[in-house]
């Protein structure tokens, strides 16, 4: 009884252990059907091996059909190829493949490997692409093209929709996948003037001009022939800025990482000078108080710096010094009353030219583009206390 046993034990690892070994003619085959029936595929996957020997049989067999690897020339819908190996060891071992002939390639499955930031080039390549047949990925277009972050999404970090397309022989294949798209946008710049007694100025100024209205409504200055000077002022302003530490994250070299953002101090200056023109037919002279139409005409300057980023991104990190230069001249009317700190109205039009430029640590110096601006600008004062601006942009060129 102990000897049948043995014997049936022995039979059914034999049957468990030769199907595994004798998986040597390789996957299934789909292959792409061309007009002129010319599609071939290599089929089986055994290296050579001295001591054996291989017969494959079945339709379409091109050249050698002895060797562990072989061509055929499939002509219909499903063909079945079988081998025959031999050897001295493992005697004779079967097996069989089956290769199908399509006319028509569908996207089996989409992958991203990677992320992007706000902005950058979403590329096929960045995708693992399966196609069936396999090897036509190229022939699969992408759109959207560009990463998109919206900017009303509060998040760092969006999931955007990418869609895939393959057209061939009539037939279109589909396929979406979800990329992640990260804005790190710099920390948001708080600025503030030095000079913390400003309001209290614009109070003593409201108060001069007021207490000028009050002598000349009760006829203690009346206008008198001193004809028309032309004023001339130039306003210096210097301001600081500082900005918040922000925590985020970043896309770099297509891995997410967590990022830090250690911003410094930023500086500006600017001066303006401008010369206000009377027009004698439409103005009133009068001492330390003028009325009616000015014309125009100044120019200004300014240079900011900074503030300087320290920004933590794994092996994106850098430190960064942005800044600007700009040039202004400018020209048009202001409409006033008593003064132009009291009751005025100004319109103009301008020329800006800027430049930006930036130096990061370790690398070349950067200055940008410049960019040339038309603007119409100007400002409604009352009482020195109540000041509205408004500039418009009427056109723009960048230069290289």
């Amino acid at each position: 009884m102990r000897y049948i046993q043995t014997i049936v034990v022995s039979a059914l690892l034999l049957v468990v252990w030769l199907p595994s070994q004798a998986q040597f003619a390789g996957e299934d085959k789909t292959v792409l059907k061309v007009p002129n029936n010319s599609q071939e595929v290599t089929i089986g996957e055994a290296p050579e091996k001295d001591g054996y020997c291989y017969q494959w049989t079945g339709p379409n067999i091109v050249g050698d059909s002895t060797t562990a690897k072989i061509k055929v020339n499939p002509r219909f819908p499903k063909e079945d190829y079988f081998v025959k190996r031999i050897s001295d060891c493992d005697g004779v071992e079967y097996d069989k493949v089956t290769v199908k002939l399509v006319d028509t390639i569908s996207i089996v499955s989409v992958k991203p490997t990677r992320c992007y930031n706000d902005g950058d080039t979403i590329k096929r390549e960045h995708f693992e692409i399966v196609t069936l047949p396999e090897g036509y990925e190229s022939m699969v277009t992408v759109s959207p093209i560009i990463a998109h972050h919206p900017t009303t999404e509060q998040n760092p970090e969006w999931i955007q929709s990418v869609n895939f397309r393959l057209e061939y022989n009539n037939h279109t294949s589909h396929k979406s996948a979800k990329v992640s798209v990260i804005n790190d946008s710099k920390p948001l710049n708080i600025s503030f003037n030095p000079d913390f007694l400003e309001f209290e100025k614009d109070i003593k100024e409201a108060e001069e001009v007021l207490d000028l209205a009050l002598k000349i409504k009760e006829g203690i200055l009346l206008p008198l022939s001193k004809g028309f000077p032309i004023e001339i002022g130039c306003d210096p302003s210097f301001n600081i800025s500082a900005a918040i530490p922000t925590f985020s994250c970043y896309c770099c070299e297509g891995k997410r990482v967590n990022t830090f953002n250690l911003p410094g101090w930023g500086f500006s200056g600017s001066i303006g000078c401008e010369a206000a023109i009377p027009i004698p037919a439409l103005s009133c002279p009068i001492p330390c108080a003028k009325t009616g139409l000015f014309l125009t005409i100044g120019f200004s300057g300014g240079l900011s710096l900074g503030p300087t980023y320290i920004v933590w991104r794994g092996k994106c990190s850098y430190v960064e010094i942005p800044g600007e230069l700009t040039v202004e001249i400018h020209g048009g009317a202001r409409v006033q009353a008593l003064d132009k700190d009291f009751l005025s109205l100004t319109a103009q039009l301008g020329g800006v030219a800027s430049r930006e430029f930036s130096w990061k640590l370790g690398k070349p110096f950067d200055i940008g583009h410049a960019k040339l601006q038309c603007t119409l600008s100007g400002e409604i004062v009352a009482t020195s206390l109540i000041k509205v601006p408004f500039n418009v942009v009427l056109g723009e060129v960048v230069l290289e």
